[in-house]
């Protein structure tokens, strides 16, 4: 078996350890999840994606342009917090059925679909953050 990856890790956190008494407390480990939660809920999704054989190279942009709808809605609309968090879920809804009416209806590639609409939503978030 190649464990050479878990290893690594085991041995930089046996260093890390080492350095900072503060590493392997809960403080921290509840920090890292924090800051990974937002990667790891992308990945889960992206999983799916894999399985079937297809690729999305916008999940990023998509991801970026649902947060900035969002904020922009709470900070120029005043709208409530839990309303502004439904607003941005339903950006990247549309931007994923577009990309999937585009690949299953249109018959472009997800290659191709996905590429405009990580163009598309970068262009948007700059536009919505001047």
């Amino acid at each position: 078996m190649d464990n050479g990856a878990l290893v690594g890790l085991i041995i930089l956190c046996v260093a890390l350890f080492i350095a900072t008494p503060h590493f392997l407390t809960v403080n921290n480990f509840l920090n890292i999840g924090i800051q990974a939660a937002t990667v790891a809920i992308l990945a889960f999704g992206m999983t799916f994606v894999i399985i079937t054989a297809g690729i999305d190279l916008s999940v990023g942009s998509v991801a970026a342009l649902g947060a900035m709808v969002s904020a922009s809605f709470f900070t120029d609309l005043n709208m409530p917090g839990w309303l502004t968090l439904i607003v941005g879920l339903l950006t990247g809804l549309l931007a994923g059925a577009i990309c999937g009416i585009a690949t299953a209806y249109g018959k472009i590639p997800s290659f191709i679909a996905t590429l405009a609409m990580m163009s598309i939503a970068r262009g948007a978030t700059l536009v919505i953050s001047d």
